[in-house]
């Protein structure tokens, strides 16, 4: 079953100042000698932050600017985008409700290349715009058909607002930066970097990469039939026997403005009548090359609306711990455990803007009971964005 990582990943909260960080240790051991008690600020009990404020750099001043997507399906991105991932011969084209996708074939191999250009070849305007994916096939086999449910997929934390370290899917720190034999991982990081300079100078970020080797993707697909309660027969069985061919790097990135990550994470609470906003891009690598390239939500910055200095990392968790957790104790262990600056993608009117945020990630211990095992409740993430010109928390992507 194909799954694509844009619409999901939940991020955690980010870290507090120097000062506020005293706080939270204040409330289990003395604060280090190189703070003072005039530097800190109360935390509710059960609250504390993982993190300096110095680790939370921010510059001096910063633009916000009016925005647009990237438009992969014109003229000569189009024609170079195809050249560039496209190694076969294009033996035919179709045009779905997201736009024009191309198709290769070359004894037994094939490729696609789908790129969105917002409905309008097809005739029904839906305003998804700035992606693309590429997709390599062998002997008409995807690695989705084989592999894609035990991959990670998706950005930041969890796939999901509850972290479960005994799922099939999962990051696991003994797969992050893992290299495998048939090539570097960061060979495969630098395919990517090069390819979105090509195309018009788009500046791009490695942020996670990881190595899965046959046995851990057997340990894996264990743990899938156990959860799923999937008993494969002699036939399919057949068909999951893994072995160094499947050995596979996922590798996430995002894109940057002035040297400025964008958010990529499923940011806005409750609804919304707009298109999302956030974006990202996952690249798959096994011994046959790239076989999996997914931008999603490309943008290219217009001019500079404003200039604005950001508040400190420090002011905006104080105002996230006012506003949010403004109470003598929490019912739960809560953590906030990172913070970065980075650009959200809002609305300023019909147009959208990048502006400045900060970017926290909150887990709170044992916050969630599964129905399978309600004995041993689950830990909970979220992330938290904090406007970095007005302080305000951002819950949606309308501006204002």
């Amino acid at each position: 079953m194909k799954r694509h990582f844009y619409g999901k990943a939940i991020r955690i909260f980010c870290l507090l100042a120097t000062a506020l960080l005293l706080v939270s240790c204040a409330q289990t051991e003395a604060p280090p000698e190189s703070q003072t008690e005039e530097e800190t600020i109360p935390l509710p009990e059960n609250l504390f932050i993982d993190f300096k404020e110095e680790d939370c750099p921010a510059p001096g001043e910063i633009s916000v600017y009016e925005a647009d997507f990237w438009r992969p399906d014109q003229g000569e991105t189009l024609e170079t985008l195809k050249e560039d991932l496209l190694q076969y011969p294009i033996e035919k084209t179709e045009i779905h409700a997201e736009g024009p996708a191309f198709y290769t074939r070359s004894g037994n191999r094939s490729e696609s290349l789908h790129i969105t250009d917002g409905g309008e070849s097809f005739g029904t305007i839906n305003g998804f715009y700035g992606t693309f994916r590429y997709y390599a096939y062998k002997d008409e086999e995807n690695t989705w058909n084989r592999i894609g449910s035990l991959l990670p997929l998706y950005p930041g934390m969890s796939e999901n607002t509850v972290y479960d370290p005994n799922t099939y899917n999962i990051k696991t720190e003994e797969c992050r930066d893992k290299e495998l034999g048939f090539a570097s991982m960061d060979s495969g990081i630098q395919k990517v970097e090069e390819l979105f300079a090509g195309w018009g100078g788009l500046q791009i970020q490695f942020t996670e990469g990881y190595g899965l080797d046959y046995q851990e993707l057997e340990r894996r697909n264990a743990l899938y039939e156990k959860i799923e309660g999937t008993n494969a027969d002699s036939e399919s069985a057949e068909g999951l026997d893994f072995s160094e061919d499947d050995e596979i790097y996922v590798l996430f990135f995002r894109q940057a403005v002035d040297g400025i990550t964008l958010v990529d994470i499923n940011w806005y609470a409750g609804t919304r009548d707009m298109p999302s906003t956030e974006g990202g891009i996952l690249a798959l690598f096994t011994k046959d090359g790239m076989i999996d390239l997914e931008a999603v939500h490309i943008y290219v910055p217009g001019k500079s609306l404003e200039k604005v200095t950001p508040i400190s990392a420090g002011k905006a968790l104080e105002n996230l711990i006012n506003k949010k957790y403004n109470v003598p104790k929490l019912e739960r262990e809560t953590r906030v455990l990172s913070c970065e600056l980075e650009y959200a993608v809002v609305y300023e009117g019909e147009k959208y803007a990048l502006t400045p945020v900060w970017v926290f990630l909150v887990q709170t211990k044992d916050g969630f009971q599964v129905w399978n095992d309600p004995e041993n409740p689950l830990d909970t993430f979220e992330y938290v964005l904090v406007d970095a010109k007005t302080g305000e928390i951002r819950i949606t992507p309308e501006r204002g």
